[in-house]
Parts: C-alpha cells; sequence; structure tokens
C-alpha cells in the first residue's frame, strides 16, 4: 500500500476503498464492502487525504499578483 495505487495499476494516485478494497482481494482473497474498509482504516487511524490541485505550468509569481491585486478587485463586496 505504500507504493501508491500507481504500483497496483490505478491512474490515480490517491486511494480509495474501493481500490483498497480490490487489493485486499487479490492479495489475499477476502472480500470486503468498501465502507467496512473505510471503517477499518478509520480504526487504525488513517485519515482521508484530499489531493491539491496544482498547475503544473503554473508560475507562481503571476498567481500570487492575480491573488493580491486582480482577485480583490472582482471580488463581490458586502
Amino acid at each position: 500500500m505504500d507504493s501508491g495505487p500507481i504500483a497496483y495499476g490505478w491512474m490515480s494516485g490517491v486511494w480509495t476503498a474501493i481500490m483498497i478494497a480490490q487489493v485486499i482481494k487479490n492479495e489475499f482473497s477476502v472480500e470486503y464492502d468498501p465502507r467496512h474498509v473505510r471503517r477499518i482504516l478509520d480504526e487504525l487511524d488513517f485519515s482521508v487525504q484530499r489531493p491539491k490541485k496544482v498547475l503544473a505550468k503554473a508560475d507562481p509569481s503571476k498567481q500570487s499578483r492575480w491573488v493580491r491585486y486582480t482577485y480583490p478587485n472582482i471580488k463581490k463586496k458586502p
């Protein structure tokens, strides 16, 4: 599991309960419902992780400038 879902053939870089249930079935021949997998992970103190959406070709200085100057001007005022 530490090697990530891509190592198991999925295109996503984030594990889901459905994926983990499938890995358990393939590796150990034991079937779990994805909802139960989620409960097991919760009991093991695994938390839900949301991937950050980062643009690969984004220019950080342009983003910073947009957040500081452009966005406040177009944001709705109370």
